[in-house]
């Protein structure tokens, strides 16, 4: 969800902000928690109005799933654990990250 779905979800999410800062005038008077509601309450009100003005997202050129980002994923895992496990891993993962960007530059440019 982004953009116009999404300014209903967050202005939900404020109306239940403001309806807890009511709640909380009731039972406390301290003036710092009351700002800091009110504040949130502000910062998704604006939020609501940039993703109500926001332009429907352009069609992906891009898969939503790539093999590339997979392969970098084992690759820096495989790099992080040479450091304890041996060189051997780290090399591995090095390797795999040289294909994991080349995949991933093909994809790009398709």
């Amino acid at each position: 969800m982004s953009g116009r779905g999404a300014a209903g979800a967050i202005a939900l999410w404020a109306l239940f902000n403001a309806l807890l800062a009511a709640l909380l005038l009731g039972f406390r008077n301290n003036l710092v928690q009351m700002l800091s509601w009110v504040a949130a309450v502000a910062t998704l009100l604006v939020i609501v109005v940039l993703a109500l003005r926001s332009a429907d997202p352009r069609a992906r050129r891009l898969p939503e799933a790539s093999a590339g980002a997979l392969i970098l994923a084992i690759a820096v895992t495989l790099l992080a654990l040479g450091a304890g496990v041996g060189l051997w891993a780290a090399l591995i993962g090095a390797g795999l990250a040289v294909i994991a960007l080349v995949v991933l530059g093909r994809e790009a440019r398709e």
